[in-house]
């Protein structure tokens, strides 16, 4: 079966596949990722079959984490700032810059729902999430819209505008902040738009601070950041370095930005290799 599908680039060019009948779903599937708004098209949907990712060595760094916050979720909200200030408030507010109140925004790691908060007075519907099943109990207990959900181990299946992580990522080892930078950039819709934030610093540890129980953290320097957002397909990014009042004071608050287009590239991001036959470009 061959199959031709126009891309929305500035000088288009016709991508060519050979698939067998039997892959009639993946056909379609390419299709509708290649046909872009740009030639009168709409936005794609979700995919429907799974996407190939790498493997990651999930070490047991990030069970042992999220077993002190179950233990120890009070202590957390009482040792957390419990409004939306400085740095942190201004990284928000350029996250959201632009973005009608319609879009669909989804944060990992939402804890007991401060930023969420945040965002829902500015009236935005905020999917949230947290890998603790004791977070996810408080904050669905306040009328929150949240489930269970670990990055590192289940998969997004929607597409969005926006995704949150407030100190979440540095949690991660190494390899798994890259496999979670993969992950989310393969969500958002064109142009969406990922932010972070990350402890500022050298090596990785774990400390007892604050809860009184193990966390593992790795920390950042901006110039470490660059190489693994460009890996992990985003097309633009803004690192911007703070000095908080927070126990550790320098941090790293991140915006990335995924392809405005549907192009080569953003077939290499969403890991299409596994399709069967020959790929061409003309």
């Amino acid at each position: 079966m061959k199959r031709k599908a126009w891309l929305g680039l500035t000088k288009p060019f016709v991508i060519w596949h050979n698939l067998p009948p039997e892959s009639g779903r993946l056909a379609q599937l390419v299709e509708r990722l290649l046909y872009t708004e740009n030639v009168g098209g709409s936005r794609p949907s979700p995919p429907t079959i799974p996407l190939q990712t790498e493997d990651v060595d999930m070490s047991g760094s990030n069970a042992g984490t999220l077993q002190s916050y179950q233990d120890h979720v009070q202590d957390y909200i009482d040792g957390t700032s419990q409004t939306v200030s400085g740095a942190a408030g201004s990284w928000i507010d350029a996250a959201l810059s632009g973005l009608p109140t319609t879009a669909r925004l989804f944060e990992l790691g939402s804890a007991f729902g401060r930023d969420a908060a945040y965002m829902a007075a500015k009236g935005y519907a905020v999917d949230c999430s947290d890998a603790v099943p004791a977070f996810v109990a408080s904050l669905t207990a306040r009328g929150l819209s949240a489930r269970v959900f670990n990055l590192l181990t289940d998969e997004l299946t929607d597409s969005y505008d926006l995704v949150l992580a407030n100190a979440v990522l540095l949690h991660f080892t190494r390899d798994e902040f890259l496999f979670a930078l993969k992950a989310v950039c393969r969500s958002l819709t064109a142009g969406g738009r990922f932010a972070f934030s990350l402890k500022r610093g050298q090596g990785e540890e774990w400390s007892s601070a604050k809860l009184g129980a193990p966390r593992f953290f790795c920390y950042w320097q901006p110039e470490q950041l660059e190489p693994l957002l460009a890996e992990a397909g985003f097309s633009s990014w803004t690192v911007e370095t703070a000095v908080t009042q927070r126990a550790h004071a320098d941090w790293l608050f991140v915006i990335a930005v995924a392809p405005r287009h549907i192009g080569l590239t953003s077939l290499q991001r969403l890991k299409m290799s596994y399709l069967p036959g020959d790929l061409s470009f003309d």
